[in-house]
Formats: structure tokens, C-alpha cells, sequence
């Protein structure tokens, strides 16, 4: 003869309502939340504690998600191992700007055009521009840059 175990379940409000005693080792189910408590023998339902399995035991090494699976969003500048939603990285790429790159200080940076009819890309360091290279192929060197340095630079961007 095969044993078969099953667990008593029901919703969160017939537990509440009804209140039963659960007997001593007895699983009681919420068929709508998925919690369960175990029963004692002489407590009712509502002095029960909620019970959950071990932690981890749960946990799915590589799980395969289908649909549109939802997660929370990080705060910015999050650097944790969490998982980054959409949102996560549309703001962060947002505060990225598509036209210069510049230090924590914003005193260092490369930009790219000051203006939308200028073909400019501009070289900044702390505070002062260093050199400039324009559309037509023009590199302009400045501020104490050495006749080697403004050699080598003209010959890199060439």
C-alpha cells in the first residue's frame, strides 16, 4: 500500500477565519500567499509563527526567466553584485553625456563640440584647454606644451 502525505491548505483569510488547532507536526498551506506555518498540537492557527524553508534551499543555480520578469531598481551609482534593471541602466547611461568625458572635479575632459555647428574636439586640463583639433585636420597646441611634446601629439592624431 502506497502512503500518501498531504499538506491541509486553504487562503490566508479561511485560516484566519477558522482558526484551527494543527496537529503536531502538521503543515497548514495559504494556497494565496504560499506561506505555511507547522502545527504543534495544542496552538491555534492564529499563535502560530510562519515557517520557511533553510536558506538558500530554495535557490535556483542558473534560472531560466520567461516573460517580463521584474526586479527592483537600484539606487545610482550602485557597484554590488544585484542584478541591474532597465531602469538601473537607462539612468546611469542617462548620466553619462554623449558629449565630453570629464574627471570627478569636471576640471579635466575631452569634449566634443561647445556648440551644434562647431566641429571641435577640445582637450581640457584642470580648467585650461591644452589643444583643439578641428574638422579640417587643424591640431592647435597651447599652454606650455615643448616643441617634442607638439611634435609627437601632431603625429599621433594624424
Amino acid at each position: 500500500m502506497a502512503v500518501q502525505i498531504q499538506m491541509r491548505r486553504d487562503t490566508a483569510s479561511n485560516w484566519t477565519t477558522n482558526n484551527p488547532t494543527l496537529a503536531a507536526g502538521e503543515w497548514g498551506l495559504e494556497t494565496d500567499t504560499l506561506k505555511f506555518k507547522i502545527g504543534t498540537g495544542s496552538a491555534a492557527w492564529s499563535a502560530l509563527a510562519y515557517s520557511s524553508l533553510p536558506s538558500g534551499s530554495a535557490t535556483l543555480a542558473s534560472p531560466a526567466f520567461t516573460g517580463v520578469p521584474t526586479a527592483p531598481t537600484a539606487a545610482a551609482d550602485t557597484n554590488t553584485t544585484q542584478i541591474a534593471t532597465t531602469a538601473y541602466v537607462q539612468t546611469e547611461l542617462g548620466a553619462v553625456s554623449s558629449d565630453s568625458i570629464k574627471d570627478a572635479d569636471n576640471d579635466t575632459k575631452i569634449q566634443v563640440e561647445e556648440g551644434s555647428d562647431e566641429d571641435i574636439i577640445r582637450f581640457d586640463t584642470a580648467g585650461t584647454e591644452q589643444m583643439t583639433i578641428k574638422a579640417d585636420g587643424t591640431i592647435t597646441l597651447t599652454q606650455g606644451l615643448d616643441d617634442v611634446n607638439a611634435v609627437l601629439a601632431v603625429q599621433i592624431f594624424r
